[in-house]
């Protein structure tokens, strides 16, 4: 149910519909599904709303999780880009 759950969000994702997939993958989240790359996701939905603070748990959170994906490492290094231009 938490893979589906997880496409789900993917999907949203995809949509441009960052604040449902934030939803779906906080859901997802909580109920500990055991593949971490869903943090990396959630920070990239937080990312493209503009809530770098958010993206940045969420990015490095994945990075502790060994996850090991291109895309976590681009929008991590934007993310820590727009943070210092605060």
């Amino acid at each position: 149910m938490l893979k589906s759950q997880y496409e789900e969000g993917l999907k949203a994702l995809d949509a441009e519909q960052y604040q449902e997939a934030i939803t779906v993958f906080t859901q997802v989240i909580q109920g500990n599904y055991k593949e971490k790359e869903v943090y990396a996701r959630r920070g990239q939905a937080y990312f493209l709303l503009k809530d770098y603070n958010k993206a940045k748990s969420d990015l490095d959170e994945a990075v502790k999780s060994h996850v090991n994906t291109d895309y976590l490492f681009a929008y991590r290094g934007l993310t820590h880009y727009e943070l210092k231009k605060l």
